[in-house]
């Protein structure tokens, strides 16, 4: 009786594993999770948009509100400020016009306004508003700028990613000054607008931040929508941050 030859490319022999594409997979796996680890962040390796950090805006507008002697508590009472005054300021960096944060309808009154031209040498135009807060909260003081072109500054977003400073996007910052050896901590809230970027500053955590919820609730009221704004949409520097020092 003649024995059938085995065949050669029988399924047992077709399941044997390579051993050389087992290694060449963890090599490249491997390779991977050290690119990953030693290798240069996401914000560094994707950059989408041009433009000056958003975290120099800051630095210039708190060294502004700090100089200008307009921070702290507001000793004088002095008489709020006619719409027509506040309009031919507005209008000297805003040919066309921009939006005034409603301060009036949280109790605020406007004291200043101010054009500025090349902010501390920077280049920087923007208009400088004094507001007065309630009596009954100490007559604290909030300085908020309007500064053209918002896409000429950027962010970081949650992944790390760079991007212009859009309508709707938002970020707090806390800076603690020195000046004279004292210590006073300093809070900006950054939004962007249409056509402006509205910074507020004030003394202390969380002043500019809780103004900031409700300018923002006043608009998504006006607009129809019911919610509550988010905390904070967007970073300075793309991840966590100890509170930064500034000396003056």
């Amino acid at each position: 009786m003649t024995e059938t030859p085995s065949n050669p490319t029988s399924p047992r022999k077709q399941d044997r594993i390579s051993v050389l594409a087992v290694f060449g997979v963890l090599v490249i796996v491997a390779g991977s999770v050290l690119f990953g680890i030693y290798g240069p962040r996401m914000r560094q390796r994707v950059l989408i948009a041009s433009g000056l950090p958003l975290s120099e805006l800051i630095d210039v507008m708190i060294r502004d509100s700090v100089i200008c002697g307009n921070l702290g508590l507001w000793e004088v009472d002095e008489p709020t400020l006619h719409p027509e005054e506040l309009q031919a300021v507005v209008s000297r960096i805003f040919p066309q016009g921009t939006t005034i944060p409603p301060m009036e309808a949280i109790d605020w009154r406007l004291l200043r306004a101010e054009d500025l031209q090349d902010l501390l040498g920077t280049g920087i135009s923007a208009v400088r508003l004094t507001y007065q807060g309630p009596a009954d909260e100490g007559s604290r003081v909030l300085i908020t700028y309007l500064i053209p072109d918002p896409s000429r500054w950027f962010h970081f977003d949650a992944l790390g990613r760079q991007t212009p400073l859009i309508p709707g996007a938002r970020v707090d910052e806390q800076v603690e000054l020195v000046e004279q050896g004292r210590m006073e901590v300093l809070g900006a809230s950054v939004l962007g607008q249409e056509n402006h970027v509205l910074m507020l500053i004030g003394v202390g955590e969380q002043v500019a931040a809780a103004i900031s919820d409700e300018l923002q609730m006043i608009e998504n009221e006006e607009s129809g929508e019911k919610k509550v704004p988010e905390a904070t949409t967007a970073m300075l520097r793309g991840g966590f941050k100890p509170m930064k020092t500034q000396s003056m």
